[in-house]
């Protein structure tokens, strides 16, 4: 269920604090200290040979369901948030490239081993239901494994505020 922050207006001298208004200051106090966040990761490999959206298996914590199954993660609260996404890769041969993309359009792409861990992070400014996912796409016509097991892949996101 989406949190919701109250706007206030301005108060004078002589204003009186309505239990309307109390009640929406604790209201915006509760959902800045429990903020919409969410951590997922994988519990099982996963093989990727072209773009691939890496798949969820696991909920670590989510404050607003924002994932429900699968590799989405969806806003309810719309604002700003921070994200980061590890995936760790193991191939049979080394493929040149490794992409991954994030919410927002974020990517990297660097050179791979045989065994690599990857990160990456950025800022992502989500309207109310908008989804987004982590794909991996390796180049080279290798197949990669993304790990669920050793050290698991996962991805996380945190809302920071709202949009101005």
């Amino acid at each position: 269920m989406p949190k919701t922050y109250n706007t206030f207006t301005n108060v004078s001298t002589g204003d009186v604090l309505t239990a309307t208004n109390f009640n929406n200051v604790l209201t915006n106090l509760a959902n800045y200290r429990v903020p919409p966040s969410v951590k997922v990761t994988k519990n099982a490999n996963q093989n990727v040979s072209g773009v691939t959206t890496v798949t969820w298996n696991t909920q670590d914590h989510d404050t607003d369901d924002m994932w429900t199954s699968g590799g989405t993660l969806t806003a309810q609260t719309a604002g700003m948030y921070l994200w980061s996404a590890y995936v760790r890769v193991t191939a049979a041969t080394a493929p040149t490239a490794l992409f991954v993309n994030g919410p927002g359009g974020y990517r990297t792409s660097v050179p791979v081993s045989l065994d690599m861990r990857l990160t990456v992070s950025g800022i992502w400014v989500a309207t109310a239901g908008q989804t987004a996912g982590v794909d991996v796409e390796p180049t080279g016509g290798t197949t990669l494994v993304i790990d669920g097991t050793a050290a698991p892949s996962f991805v996380v996101m945190s809302w920071i505020g709202q949009v101005s």
